[in-house]
């Protein structure tokens, strides 16, 4: 039984297509290669700067098969300014601003020792890339369910000893296209011996006479789908069967217009779970998250605006503002923030995308943050961050989904035999 480790890490593109890696030092020590990998990035070039138009990318691969999508939301808003797109030939896609807009940057990936290799497909900016990898578990990507009726199913084959533990997904309503609107989702599950899964969908609407509109839903009943302009669900795909062979997945709201992709992992050796996070409302507090039966080693939070438990539809200002944070052992944390202004006129500067190190959740209207925290300690149940760390805590609750992975077990080490003499025999 192979040691289980999820780590995330950051990375920047170069300026031409030479190749780059990103790696975790553990794992080079120990000179594992990794079994999947998640790609989330922005045009962020720089850590901690706030930059115009709301871009980003999410990609998954087993460096069999990979799959991406991505989405852009237009600073200074005009009559095309939004569109979505998905491919399954990149690990990562990333394009500009506007409808039929052009390529900023993409890539394919291959494993390393100790990380991953990506091979950028056209010159361009140095932005900055955030990546989960997983070592030591048997991992799936895929796109799969385009055109799947509603309420009939589609099946991913895993090919993994016992169902997969946990998932991480991504849709926008496309199959190997793209088009007008910025909508889709992010997800995740886990299977801890019962199916746990949530889904968090932004929805940017696109060629608005006068105003911007945004909306998210987050549900605990999906992992990927997409919402109406007022944050109803349209469309939704929900895990609803898992085991040693196959995985279940049943539309919801309508047929699918596009695939679902997503990134299996076995997780045959720790314990997975998926939470809805209440945030800390101060920050003259510790934020001790005690909900978990582990300790973890590994947690992905979907950042959002929704102020009340799934399902929860968001059509306040703050409804286009959304991140994630990935924290992991070796303290590692990053964060991918975006934010598109709701109500704002024509012209004006309305959407941005962040990237910084720890946690960092920027409201609607401008660079500051509505939380802000860093040195994740894990402990027994969950985390604490010490209230000297947390810069600033909103006070109203947010309810947040989370993914966690548990520590390790030590694999099995079976005893040497020895004689009755207390020589080793066939050693």
């Amino acid at each position: 039984m192979a040691e289980t480790k999820v780590r995330c890490e950051d990375g920047v593109f170069p300026t031409d297509t030479s190749t780059f890696d990103v790696t975790n030092a553990a794992e080079v020590t120990a000179g594992r290669s990794p079994t999947g990998v998640v790609i989330i990035g922005g045009h962020n070039e720089t850590i901690g700067t706030r930059v115009d138009d709301l871009i980003y990318g999410f990609g998954v691969s087993d460096f069999t098969d990979q799959a991406c999508v991505s989405c852009t939301d237009e600073d200074a808003v005009g009559p095309t300014d939004s569109a979505s797109s998905h491919r399954e030939t990149e690990v990562f896609h990333m394009h500009a601003v506007g409808q039929g807009s052009t390529t900023l940057r993409s890539a394919s990936v291959t494993a390393i020792t100790g990380g991953v290799q990506l091979t950028p497909i056209q010159s361009g900016s140095a932005y900055r890339i955030q990546v989960i990898l997983v070592f030591g578990s048997v991992c799936k990507a895929f796109s799969a369910g385009n055109a799947t009726a509603q309420d009939a199913t589609f099946q991913v084959a895993h090919g993994m000893s016992t169902a997969p533990g946990a998932g991480f997904y991504g849709y926008n309503d496309q199959n190997a296209d793209s088009r007008d609107n910025a909508r889709g989702s992010f997800g995740f599950h886990a299977d801890d011996g019962s199916i746990k899964q949530a889904s968090l969908m932004p929805w940017h609407n696109n060629n608005q006479a006068v105003t911007t509109q945004n909306a998210t839903r987050m549900v605990a009943d999906n992992v990927g789908g997409y919402a109406n302009n007022n944050g109803t669900l349209a469309r939704g795909v929900e895990v609803t069967g898992n085991d040693g062979t196959n995985i279940t997945y049943t539309a919801r709201g309508g047929s699918l217009s596009g695939d679902l992709i997503g990134l299996l992992i076995e997780c045959d050796d720790i314990s997975t779970d998926m939470l809805f996070v209440q945030s800390p409302t101060t920050a003259a507090a510790d934020w001790d998250y005690t909900s978990l039966a582990f300790q973890p080693q590994f947690v992905a939070i979907w950042l959002n605006a929704a102020d009340a438990a799934a399902p929860n539809a968001e059509t306040t200002t703050d409804a286009g503002t959304y991140g994630i944070f990935c924290v992991d052992e070796d303290g590692n944390e990053f964060t991918y923030n975006w934010r598109s202004q709701d109500g704002i006129s024509l012209g004006t500067s309305n959407t941005a995308t962040n990237f910084n190190t720890g946690l960092r959740y920027t409201g609607h209207n401008g660079d500051s943050a509505l939380h802000e925290m860093s040195n994740f300690v894990f402990t027994s149940t969950g985390w604490s961050v010490a209230n000297a760390d947390i810069i600033t805590a909103n006070g109203t609750t947010r309810f947040w989904p989370m993914l966690a992975f548990g520590q390790s077990a030590a694999a099995p080490v079976t005893p040497t035999p020895l004689s009755a003499a207390g020589i080793i025999v066939n050693p």
